[in-house]
């Protein structure tokens, strides 16, 4: 049996970048067990794969809901990878940009779960934009999304959103539509 060994020295210290908080976001996908897909993005892992076991909940779309209640969510194949990145923008298009390719690789519009080609959430939605007291920042696609994420209605949240002069609410979240 051969083994490799790794010795990891100390970066001189000039090498030492400045700390800066990653950011998180991650790309999975579901699988039926016949070979039909869905491929999402998000920024709350967690959250969005405890929504999962929702069927009475509209999901992801149409295209995936009735199948949810024919196949148990605890049936479907989960996979998952994480990005992470230091730029909330950027991490956002790189979020964008992998949901698209992995849609297209499994073919999950034309057969598969997904209602659109990727980066756009659903077709028609509020694109919603929040910032927290701390500069992260959090996507959301739907009022009630946000609304969940933050323990408000929807319509607190189209409330903050149709504020002109201050869109910030008491805890200090500042909420922006996007399209």
């Amino acid at each position: 049996m051969t083994s490799n060994i790794v010795l990891l020295l100390p970066a001189p210290r000039d090498c030492y970048l400045p700390a800066m908080p990653l950011l998180r976001g991650d790309i999975y996908r579901y699988e039926d067990g016949f070979d039909k897909n869905y491929v999402g993005a998000t920024r709350h892992a967690e959250k969005r794969r405890g929504e999962w076991v929702c069927t009475s909940s509209d999901y992801a779309g149409t295209k995936i809901a009735a199948d949810r209640k024919i196949t148990p969510p605890d049936k479907w194949e989960y996979y998952s990878f994480s990005v992470f990145d230091t730029d909330s923008d950027r991490l956002d298009q790189r979020l964008k940009e992998y949901e698209s390719y992995y849609i297209a690789e499994f073919d999950s519009f034309e057969n598969g779960y997904n209602g659109n080609r990727g980066a756009v959430g659903r077709p028609g939605t509020t694109i919603i934009r929040v910032t927290a007291p701390d500069g992260t920042v959090s996507i959301f696609y739907s009022y009630n999304e946000a609304g969940r994420a933050f323990n408000l209605t929807s319509g607190g949240v189209q409330y903050y959103l149709d504020k002109k002069a201050d869109s910030t609410n008491k805890e200090g979240f500042k909420f922006e539509k996007l399209n």
